[in-house]
């Protein structure tokens, strides 16, 4: 098993889970490294950076396979959908874009959150994305129509970070 970890070196490390050891740093990204998430196969990792940019990489060689710009503005959160077909950003531009993961391809850009989009996450069947955001809101999104399906409040300031549970249930 691997860790990929972002830095604000601007490096993405690759780290064996068992022995701590470093295995590979890439390296590529303008800007630090705000988010990584690896494709549901382990064989790429994507990454967001303040450099507006997505970068795909194999975790195996280190390349850099791809580089996804849309985003006008810092890449706070990457993630893959449960199949690895597409990745979700967020971002300062406030926008949500969906891209194909294999061709790099922008498929949609969501947008509703004012102004910063700071995580992104897939529910476990791959159907809706949640969102949170700095304007203190939390939204579920329909992940092939793009449309904006609920939003939650309640936090009083930002909200950095969503997960769903792995069950899907919770």
């Amino acid at each position: 098993a691997h860790i990929a970890s972002g830095s604000e070196d601007f490096s993405i490390k690759i780290w064996d889970a068992v022995t701590g050891n470093c295995l590979q740093t890439l390296t590529g990204h303008a800007s630090l490294v705000l988010s990584v998430a690896y494709n549901p196969e382990g064989a790429n990792i994507a990454s967001g950076s303040p450099d507006n940019s997505i970068k795909i990489w194999d975790a195996v060689t280190g390349k850099c396979l791809k580089t996804l710009t849309g985003h006008s503005d810092t890449v706070w959160s990457v993630t893959y959908s449960p199949n690895g077909a597409h990745i979700a950003s967020g971002s300062s531009d406030n926008s949500i874009k969906i891209w194909d993961a294999a061709t790099g391809k922008c498929l949609q850009t969501l947008t509703g959150h004012a102004p910063i989009v700071l995580s992104v996450a897939y529910s476990p069947d791959g159907a809706h994305i949640a969102s949170g955001s700095s304007d203190k809101s939390i939204k579920i999104w329909d992940a092939v129509t793009g449309n904006c399906l609920k939003t939650w409040t309640g936090h009083t300031a930002t909200v950095r970070s969503v997960a769903y549970s792995p069950d899907g249930a919770h």
